[in-house]
């Protein structure tokens, strides 16, 4: 079986031990959808991914744990037009955990303004290969990367070199961190009367 949300909300829950959000080990594909303000006291504040996993148009945000507060993920993972942001974890890896038997790919995402004093953007456990493909890896916090993963770059910056990709020491996020996910990260088109979607920062 595999698991599929559209269009779903996973907000304000909470564990006394792992796993704030949702766990899915099967096969998952999330879209369209909102993952925030859970929290667990152990792994994985917003969710944990077993399965292979498509994350597309969704805002992981606002979640807290100790490890991995906003996606644990410990296979395929694809992540697009998707933010993961403002993410808090007590010991390592704000935004996202990837497993040691993990690859990653990363397109058209923002990974910004997650916090942790290691790893406050992803904690790379294995040894890839990860991909990204204009995404943004930014935030406050120096440290935003730790491991030795193998990671291919497409066009995509981040502010710590640990993370692999191409350098930039300070990054004006504006619009490209706003958090709302599908909203600034996914291309928008207006109808016959000149009329579309517009989000906070417009």
């Amino acid at each position: 079986g595999a698991l599929t949300m559209n269009r779903s909300l996973v907000t304000a829950n909470s564990a006394a031990v792992d796993v704030g959000g949702f766990t899915a080990d099967i096969d998952a594909a999330i879209t369209n959808s909102l993952i925030a303000a859970n929290s667990a006291s152990g792994v994985a504040g917003g969710a944990y991914v077993s399965g292979s996993a498509v994350i597309a148009g969704s805002t992981i945000a606002s979640n807290t744990a100790s490890l991995g507060a906003g996606l644990v993920a410990t296979s395929s993972l694809l992540v697009s037009n998707t933010t993961i942001a403002a993410n808090a974890a007590s010991t390592r890896s704000g935004g996202v955990l990837l497993g040691s038997r993990s690859t990653a790919s990363f397109v058209h995402a923002s990974v910004v303004s997650n916090t942790a004093p290691i790893a406050a953007g992803i904690a790379f456990n294995g040894a890839g290969p990860h991909f990204f493909t204009n995404t943004l890896l930014s935030g406050a916090v120096a440290d935003q990367c730790t491991g030795t993963a193998t990671k291919v770059d497409f066009s995509s910056i981040a502010t710590d070199s640990d993370c692999g990709l191409r350098t930039v020491p300070s990054v004006a996020v504006g619009p490209l961190g706003a958090y709302g996910g599908n909203l600034p990260t996914t291309p928008w088109s207006t109808n016959a009367e000149g009329r579309g979607p517009a989000w906070s920062n417009s």
